[in-house]
């Protein structure tokens, strides 16, 4: 009875010790690298994990009232945050160069680069690399993960057509 009392305390004892997985960051996620990480709308739970990363985080999407909603909270947790909002069918050069201009303010920081599905931050990420010199058939395959509407695979293939 003792081993079976001491075997017990030993598996509880174990399971609370051992490291839990990370919280998940988004429901729809896609590492790119050690550093960059594309997502559809961010775990609440995950924001702890992103303080302490010491993450940037970029906001695309365009919706004001959850924009500020999250700035407000990411903010009080000392995360950093800038909004860059992109609609598909509207975004540009301009929006592509301040997209990178954040990314080369991040230095060395995991940057989170979301929106709600996750489709944008890929369509934005793909016209990140057909700037750097990437193949169109590259930059699809990067992000295929992500862009899963069909609208947004076109709107990458059309800015790879205006460069």
């Amino acid at each position: 009875m003792r081993a079976l009392f001491l075997g017990v305390m030993t598996l509880i004892s174990n399971a609370a010790c051992s490291p839990q997985p990370p919280v998940p960051l988004s429901e729809q996620s896609l590492r790119i690298s050690n550093q960059i990480t594309l997502a559809g709308e961010l775990n609440p739970a995950a924001i702890e994990s992103l303080h302490a990363s010491g993450s940037l985080v970029i906001d695309l999407r365009t919706d004001s009232t959850a924009v500020q909603t999250q700035a407000e909270l990411l903010e009080h947790h000392n995360v950093s945050y800038h909004s860059l909002p992109v609609a598909v069918g509207q975004f540009d050069a301009a929006t592509v160069h301040r997209f990178q201009q954040l990314l080369a303010e991040a230095n060395d920081k995991p940057v989170v680069v979301h929106c709600n599905s996750g489709n944008r931050a890929g369509l934005l990420w793909a016209a990140h690399l057909l700037e750097q010199g990437e193949t169109l058939e590259t930059v699809l395959t990067t992000v295929q993960p992500l862009t899963t509407k069909p609208g947004v695979v076109q709107a990458i293939k059309d800015y790879a057509t205006r460069q």
